[in-house]
């Protein structure tokens, strides 16, 4: 969704306008859970995905036409599992997608979002369907929204939460924090490196970083903010890795899979596996 809003952000500097497609319910098993974002710019740009290639077309030709004027819509899709197999697709179950003109409360959004504040964005998906209005921590229900992360539809209401970004802090400036700061810092978090030795603590060895801190761990642990986004030292998912840029991913993989409540183990069906 962030790198979503980027873009937006940019093509709106150009002058392009832009709708926005959101997958607001799901059943069954389609490829995109509730909360993912397509946008589509006037001129033919695309950013993001609501299906796993199923619907992005339909949905292209829809937004064309609401950026020329219709009304924004609740559009269900639906395809059969056996349907989605034949013609090769990974699509399967129905879905609920809003497809509408970026608005005010879009902008307000982006805003936030480059500030990393959190917010939940309410968006009416009723009888006249839309962008609503954007909560703040200070409203009732924000905290809790934020806190599980989730976007939840109440009838004719759908509540995204958009929490300020994780954190990482990369004790020790080593050659696997190389590759650990990169890979994170696409994955959406503030890295942290610490080192108090200062060939380490190099920002020109960090770019990605938000912050190179020159000192001892000790120092900074007693400074640090903790509290349920804040992720410290993994230790890495078993991927027999060997490289720094393996030890990264087995660290990174580890975080994602916690983060959304997973072990991290095979994909389900999965019953042999032999290396190449």
């Amino acid at each position: 969704m962030r790198d979503v809003m980027t873009e937006i952000s940019a093509w709106l500097d150009g002058g392009d306008p832009v709708a926005v497609a959101t997958v607001i319910s799901t059943w069954g098993s389609a490829p995109r859970p509730a909360g993912s974002r397509m946008a589509i710019s006037q001129s033919g740009k695309i950013a993001g995905s609501v299906s796993g290639g199923c619907l992005e077309g339909e949905v292209f030709e829809q937004a064309q036409a609401i950026l020329k004027g219709k009304p924004a819509s609740l559009f269900h899709y639906g395809v059969s599992d056996d349907l989605a197999w034949t013609v090769g697709l990974s699509c399967g179950g129905e879905v609920d997608v809003l497809i509408e003109p970026l608005t005010d409360v879009h902008r307000k959004l982006i805003g936030a979002l480059q500030a990393e504040r959190p917010v939940v964005l309410e968006t009416d998906v009723g009888a006249t369907p839309g962008a609503r209005q954007l909560l703040t921590p200070t409203d009732a229900g924000a905290p809790q929204l934020l806190e599980q992360e989730n976007p939840v539809r109440r009838d004719s209401t759908f509540l995204e939460p958009f929490p300020r970004p994780p954190e990482l802090f990369i004790f020790g400036g080593s050659h696997v924090a190389i590759p650990l700061t990169r890979l994170a810092d696409g994955l959406g978090f503030r890295v942290t490196v610490v080192d108090a030795r200062s060939k380490f603590a190099d920002r020109e060895r960090f770019p990605q970083a938000r912050r190179v801190i020159h000192a001892w761990p000790d120092e900074v642990l007693k400074e640090l903010p903790m509290d349920g986004s804040t992720y410290v030292a993994p230790i890495g998912l078993d991927l027999g890795a060997q490289t720094a840029e393996e030890t990264a991913l087995a660290i990174l993989s580890q975080m994602v899979a916690v983060r959304h409540g997973k072990e991290g183990g095979p994909m389900p069906g999965l019953t042999a596996w032999s290396a190449a």
